[in-house]
């Protein structure tokens, strides 16, 4: 063999190698960046579930931190005792996947998020969110909010006659959205299980505002667009029913009682679950969320934290269906021609998250 064929097949064999080399090194160190990103990630979960189970499955352990932060704070617990020990600011009402509306409010509006992050003590970023999927509608009677100016929107029972035929067994579920800034946007799809929208009546939409109609084999729907103009309030309400029989003075029956009362509740109960989608209120050129009621104090969607600006980077999200519970409170009950003065607790279904960055 001559030396220029071997020299020849050495460089081929030693190229072929070297290929073979780079393919290795390009593996491991992928491999070592995907395991370094698995590792960072993992720890991003154990800290969201961490947090999410000891905010919302547990009571807080001192009984006033709700409506007093600043006497907790200043109390006897210390700064170093609350680091690491979430549970002090448990948001659960004791009963499982139940978390105390009051409790949760007051975290997001009044607890100290700088305060809040000492006590994590190890400089993770995260969002506590929720947001309504389901609603309990005998919980949310009430008078309809003044718009007054202030941009908000409302979700909320308290039937008036005329929407439907008044002899018709069903409920009537107001929906309004104001603001006073041009370009805000309310957008929802309320889902009616097992029944039929026997009636609408609109206050103050125009050509931008759409309210669209489905009835199915398994309920109806509602799907609702309002643009706010500016210094515009857009209203409409739905009667809906799951028995469209005729009956006589049902109101009077259901809210005084009579001899058909068992049967008017039948129907009345099963009207009350209404499940809502894609439920937001915002002005997209200013990047503003504004409130949304159910009935007349209590938000449909809130959050506490710090908005997560790369959700690429090591993040993790924990969350679960619970039901929130709020403070009973008394209203009038307007049933068709019937009013009553009753008491209310709101109840809702809501999806809530904590959302980790590492």
């Amino acid at each position: 063999m001559r030396k220029g064929s071997v020299v020849g097949e050495y460089i081929i064999v030693a190229f072929f190698f070297m290929i073979i080399l780079v393919g290795v090194i390009k593996v491991t160190v992928n491999h070592a960046s995907f395991e370094g990103n698995k590792i960072s990630s993992d720890v991003a979960c154990e800290s969201a579930e961490r947090l999410f189970r000891d905010v919302m499955d547990k009571q807080p352990k001192a009984s006033n931190w709700k409506t007093s932060y600043t006497d907790f704070i200043s109390g006897s617990t210390s700064m170093d005792g609350l680091r690491g020990n979430w549970t002090h600011f448990g948001v659960s009402t004791g009963n499982r996947y139940e978390v105390d509306y009051s409790a949760l409010d007051f975290l997001i509006n009044n607890v100290s998020l700088i305060n809040f992050t000492q006590y994590l003590n190890n400089g993770e970023s995260f969002l506590i969110s929720y947001d309504v999927v389901g609603i309990d509608v005998n919980s949310i009677y009430s008078q309809k909010l003044t718009f007054g100016g202030v941009p908000k929107a409302q979700i909320w029972m308290n039937a008036t006659s005329g929407v439907s035929s008044d002899n018709i067994i069903h409920n009537v579920l107001g929906i309004a959205a104001g603001s006073n800034a041009t370009g805000a946007r309310f957008e929802t799809k309320v889902f009616f299980p097992n029944a039929t929208i026997i009636g609408t009546q609109n206050s103050s939409l125009d050509s931008g505002d759409l309210v669209t109609i489905s009835n199915g084999t398994d309920g109806a729907t509602v799907s609702v667009d309002f643009n706010i103009a500016g210094n515009d309030e857009d209203i409409v309400y739905i009667a809906y029913t799951v028995n469209s029989s005729t009956v006589g003075s049902w109101d009077s029956t259901w809210t005084r009682g009579g001899a058909t009362f068992s049967d008017v509740d039948k129907v009345v109960t099963k009207n009350n679950l209404v499940m809502i989608r894609n439920l937001k209120f915002k002005n997209s050129s200013l990047g503003t969320e504004y409130s949304i009621y159910l009935g007349n104090n209590t938000l449909a969607k809130s959050k506490f934290g710090a908005d997560q600006l790369d959700s690429s980077k090591n993040q993790c999200v924990y969350g679960r269906l619970y039901t929130i519970i709020g403070d009973r409170i008394q209203v009038n009950q307007s049933i068709v021609n019937s009013v009553r003065n009753v008491y209310v607790r709101p109840k809702f279904i809501s999806e809530i998250k904590v959302l980790i960055s590492k």
